[in-house]
């Protein structure tokens, strides 16, 4: 069984934006879980060039078991979540209950909010992050994809995510080059 995975929304708008959530999901050797919140944040993709929408309805993959729900549980979890409330700030409630979750749980947390992951490991400074292209990279290894196709994938997310990582990221190179041979 593959390790639980703590995925917040940046993480998930990203995956959708792949149009390949299923594969991604399935087979990137981690178990994807979300929280409420987080299921509640995760509402839509805009296309940057179109401004087209699109809905990003997670219910199908929470159906067929690629997404696992978690809920807070007991004391402890809710104190937990108080503290990283209040360390967020008011727009952070899917972020603060994905950090409360990894915190007691042990768990690792798919994040894309730089900022977001400095302010809580002033609390929890053990608190594994994984990003998108960590994701990504390790789904490519996995099933041996092609430069071409991840380039491919890597430009929908661009497109329909409005994500790329920043030229300090350890996956901009890899990045680049995947996007370069699409």
């Amino acid at each position: 069984m593959d390790q639980a995975l703590i995925t917040d929304t940046s993480v998930l708008l990203n995956i959708l934006a792949t149009g390949c959530a299923d594969e991604i999901f399935g087979d990137a050797g981690w178990s994807f879980s979300v929280c409420r919140a987080v299921l509640k944040e995760t509402l839509l993709l805009r296309n940057r060039d179109t401004q087209e929408c699109c809905p990003a309805d997670l219910a199908p993959f929470v159906e067929r078991r690629l997404l696992t729900v978690l809920e807070i549980a007991g004391d402890a979890e809710y104190e937990l979540l108080a503290d990283f409330t209040a360390l967020m700030g008011r727009k952070g409630d899917g972020e603060a209950m994905c950090f409360a979750l990894a915190e007691s749980r042990s768990l690792p947390l798919a994040i894309d909010d730089e900022r977001a992951v400095k302010r809580a490991k002033q609390r929890f400074q053990e608190l594994t992050v994984l990003s998108t292209p960590d994701i990504l990279q390790s789904w490519q290894r996995i099933m041996k994809l092609e430069a071409q196709r991840m380039g491919g994938v890597l430009k929908r997310i661009q497109t329909w995510a409005n994500y790329f990582p920043g030229s300090r990221h350890p996956a901009y190179a890899w990045w680049q080059s995947q996007l370069a041979a699409a």
